[in-house]
């Protein structure tokens, strides 16, 4: 058995160690998804912590309204692709038949508001999807963690579903969740090849809270009235700009109110037929040579006692992701 984390700047570097027997493990915010602005995202929640800790407000005070505003946000906020081919890979992956699994911080309360995300930048983790839906935890082939340890998650998953791979491969922007996930893997025998992916690393560096918080004063007029208590709580927004800003300034980056949150109503399953968006797990058979160069088909790979064919690995080299 071999266990691995090495650092990538892409997500195509993570493909030649996707394999028939594998299964992908993908970390959403800053590793598939990414807000269209500041405001929202991971780098915001982090900062949201900061921020209360540098205004001293107290935990009691901060922690619910900190929760209410950064899950409120999320009704809004709209999301693009890490990168620019992350959708077309995950896609053509989950056509070969490679399980694909979301696995986030977020929480199961937002759980509609993920996936709408999703839906809208065109990823649909219930294609072909081994993740049931549940009533606590998981939907829409998304494990949803709650800020917890996502090691455990897994684990707790894979007994549920009481059925494990050979192999998975995992990307994160944090390297925490890789070795939490390492080692719970480690006594079941499985696999494990993490990466810690860094594409972001220089955009999150140069974030701005103040920025965020401006675009933030922008929804003012869209909030409701508990969420906009919390804000003043959290002391993100002069007083002077609350119900000064119209959100129509960011309308490609803002979800309407009136915009359905039920992810079935995006764009990502317009050009899917019906009887596609929720099929079971498609057989890996007449599709996955095309996937596959001919001189990687006739060599054997061999990483640390795991010997594999290469025709079951993916060739990164491929125009299909062009």
């Amino acid at each position: 058995m071999f266990q691995k984390i090495m650092e990538i700047k892409n997500f195509r570097e993570a493909l030649k160690d996707i394999h028939f027997n594998t299964w992908l493990v993908l970390d959403l915010d800053n590793t598939v998804m990414t807000p269209r602005i500041a405001f929202g995202g991971d780098a915001w929640f982090e900062g949201l912590f900061s921020h209360v800790s540098q205004k001293k407000i107290e935990k009691a005070i901060a922690q619910p309204s900190l929760m209410s505003v950064y899950n409120s946000a999320q009704h809004f906020v709209r999301t693009s692709a890490v990168e620019p081919k992350i959708v077309n890979i995950i896609r053509a992956l989950q056509d070969i038949g490679i399980p694909v699994i979301g696995l986030t911080a977020r929480g199961y309360s937002i759980r509609h508001q993920t996936l709408r995300q999703l839906a809208d930048m065109g990823v649909d983790f219930s294609r072909n999807s081994i993740v049931p839906d549940d009533d606590f935890s998981c939907e829409g082939g998304v494990i949803f963690c709650a800020g917890g340890d996502k090691g455990e998650n897994l684990n707790s998953f894979l007994s549920r579903l009481g059925r494990t791979p050979r192999h998975i491969v995992m990307l994160d922007d944090k390297k925490k969740h890789l070795e939490r996930v390492m080692i719970v893997l480690k006594p079941l025998g499985i696999h494990f090849s993490g990466f810690r992916y860094g594409y972001l690393d220089e955009e999150v560096q140069q974030f701005s809270m103040e920025t965020a918080n401006i675009q933030l004063a922008h929804l003012w007029k869209w909030l409701s009235a508990t969420v906009q208590e919390d804000v003043k709580k959290l002391k993100l927004i002069s007083e002077e700009l609350m119900d000064t800003l119209s959100p129509l300034v960011y309308s490609e980056s803002f979800f309407h109110p009136e915009h359905p949150l039920h992810p079935v109503s995006s764009q990502a399953h317009v050009d899917e037929p019906p009887q596609e968006k929720h099929s079971k797990l498609l057989k890996r058979s007449l599709s996955a040579s095309s996937f596959f160069s001919k001189g990687n088909q006739s060599e054997l790979l061999s990483t640390q006692g795991m010997k594999i064919e290469r025709d079951e690995s993916i060739d990164k080299n491929l125009n299909l992701f062009t």
